[in-house]
Formats: C-alpha cells, sequence, structure tokens
C-alpha cells in the first residue's frame, strides 16, 4: 500500500467479541449476539460507502461486494424493497478496513451511526417488555439499564497504520485503569452475562420476595418460554434474548428466530425421528401438541420441523412446539 492511501485507511473495530457471543444460554442467544454485532458493524460500513457522503468511502476489506447482510442494510436506509428473503445469518466479521478521502469525519461518522442502531433496538426492547414493570417498581432499573446501554461497547478506530488500533485498544484499558473504573459491577449479578447487574436492582440477599415478583411481572410481558424461571437478566442479555421480537421495527425485516432449534430440541431429534417413522404414536403426540399450545401459548415455534426434517416434518404440530416440552421436567 501506498504511504497516500495509507494516510486515508480507516481500521474499525467493535468489541467485545467474546464478551457479547460467548455468553449465551440458548442457541438463539449465541446467534442472536453474533447476528447483532455483525449488523451494526455493517451499519458502520454502510455508512462509509453512503454515496450521499463527501468521503467516496470504500470498504476495502473485506470483499462485501455480494455481502446480503450489507445490501439488506443499505436498502432499508433507502426505504427501498427486495424481492427475496432477508438474511438470518451475520455475514459482516466485527473489523474492516476501508479508505475515504475525509477518513477521520467518515470513521466519526460510523461511530455515531453504530451507537444509533443499538440504541434504537435497546430502546424498542425497553419499550416493549420492560417500561411498564420498570415503572411500578421503586427501584433503579432505568439507571442500571441507561448506564449499561450506554457503556457496553468498545468502539475503536484509526487512520493510517494497522498497529495503531492495537494500541488504541491499550489507551481505554489504561485510562479506565488509572480512573478505578470497575470491570464488574456491583448488586446482583446477570445469570448470563456475570459481570453486569441485573437489571431488577433489588439485592436477593435482603429483597428476594421484590426481585422475584419484578421478575414474574416482566416475564408476563415478555412469555414465559423467553424468559424462563430464575433467569434474571443484564440490559444486554435480555436485548441478545428479545431482538427477534423486535426485529421488524428496528433494522427493518423479521428475522424468524423461531425457526431456529433451541439446544433442548437438538437433544430430542432421535427421539422425534422415532416418532415420525410410528403413524401410530405420531396421532397421540399432535393431539399432546395441540393440547399444549392451548393450555401454555406461545409455544409453537413454526417452520422448525421443515428446517430439520424437511418435507416429512409438515404438518405435524408435535414437531413444532417449544423443544422444553419433550421431557418430563
Amino acid at each position: 500500500m501506498s504511504d497516500s492511501q495509507n494516510d486515508l485507511t480507516i481500521h474499525f473495530t467493535i468489541g467485545p467479541v467474546q464478551g457479547f457471543l460467548a455468553q449465551a444460554r440458548r442457541t438463539r442467544d449465541l446467534w442472536s449476539g453474533s447476528f447483532l454485532l455483525s449488523y451494526l458493524s455493517g451499519c458502520a460500513m454502510a455508512e462509509i460507502i453512503n454515496p450521499d457522503r463527501k468521503w467516496d468511502g470504500k470498504i476495502i476489506i473485506p470483499d462485501v461486494t455480494e455481502d446480503p447482510l450489507l445490501r439488506w442494510i443499505e436498502k432499508v436506509k433507502k426505504g427501498e424493497k427486495d424481492s427475496e428473503s432477508p438474511p438470518r445469518i451475520g455475514t459482516l466479521p466485527n473489523r474492516f478496513q476501508a479508505i475515504a478521502t475525509d477518513p477521520t469525519n467518515a470513521a466519526k461518522a460510523a461511530v455515531k451511526c453504530v451507537k444509533a442502531s443499538w440504541k434504537t433496538i435497546a430502546d424498542e426492547v425497553w419499550r416493549k417488555y420492560v417500561n411498564s414493570t420498570a415503572h411500578e417498581f421503586d427501584s433503579d432499573t432505568e439507571k442500571i439499564w441507561n448506564r449499561q446501554i450506554n457503556n457496553f461497547w468498545e468502539i475503536y478506530w484509526t487512520v493510517g497504520d494497522l498497529s495503531s488500533i492495537e494500541a488504541r485498544k491499550n489507551w481505554r484499558f489504561y485510562d479506565n485503569w488509572q480512573k478505578g473504573r470497575p470491570t464488574i459491577e456491583g448488586g446482583d449479578h446477570c445469570t448470563i452475562m456475570g459481570e453486569w447487574q441485573e437489571i431488577s436492582g433489588y439485592v436477593r440477599a435482603k429483597d428476594s420476595r421484590r426481585q422475584d415478583k419484578f421478575w414474574d411481572e416482566l416475564r408476563k410481558n415478555t412469555g414465559g418460554m423467553d424468559l424462563l424461571k430464575g433467569e434474571r437478566l443484564c440490559s444486554i442479555a435480555l436485548i441478545k434474548r428479545m431482538f427477534p421480537k423486535v426485529s421488524k421495527e428496528t433494522i427493518g425485516w423479521e428475522v424468524e428466530a423461531d425457526r431456529w432449534p433451541s439446544t433442548v430440541y437438538v437433544a430430542a431429534i432421535p427421539w422425534l425421528k422415532a416418532v415420525l417413522d410410528r403413524p401410530d404414536l405420531l396421532g397421540l403426540a399432535d393431539k399432546y401438541a395441540m393440547a399444549a399450545m392451548t393450555e401454555a401459548g406461545q409455544i409453537e415455534r413454526r417452520g422448525v420441523s421443515e428446517r430439520i426434517f424437511g418435507e416429512k416434518g409438515r404438518g405435524h404440530p408435535f414437531l413444532e412446539i417449544d423443544g422444553h416440552f419433550y421431557f418430563k421436567s
């Protein structure tokens, strides 16, 4: 690379990767974290290559010429429609290189776009699932939520040499250490992302009844299968869990994550195959599933059977219920 192009090169990265992806309890959480990180990186890329900007931006690493996620992000931002099925897989990495005639302002605009896109998703999860419960209880939920939402992402960018971005990351760590900022929050911690405080704000040793009541009320909004008994989450984990339910309003298309098999569903697949080969049992199994859907509600996982079993799995309610209902426990 020539020195002149190096002076225009943007190195951009979004993290934490492991802290956001690996801390998951369900396959849907794992998928959701991966998709969200990829989506936010795509928002940054789309801002840099936006033809309406004056910096003539171009992504040079990776090759995103045919990337379906980036194409959809661009189309949604332009208000255009696409006849093809929307992407469900996060195909963009969390770091990339770009060139622009005004790299500093291009990178700053990309950071602003990432934060705005993240806040749109967070605000919708808050409005739809948390707001009513938060205002019912005299706790610090909103304060905790805003602190976590505003301080979670670590976004770094540099212009010029690639090695300088690693140095910039170290500046942040050193700055946190110098100012005594804690890396682990106080209070009771999230049952999935253990270094973050759960959002009720109650300490279990003193207010276990109030804490349980808070989560019981919030669970009424999310549905019992989306937030299980005993799960007490931070804002980040809750957003990962509920993102598929707000995707249409926040990113412009439905991601249909209910069709993603859970770990308990995957564990039951050998048994489900055996039932599928027994017509005498399959009829009884379908009756059980219909009764379960009537009694429990929000347990249907439409389309998951076809994804796992193909044409053979179509038309059987028993193969399209939440995996927990295959186990006595």
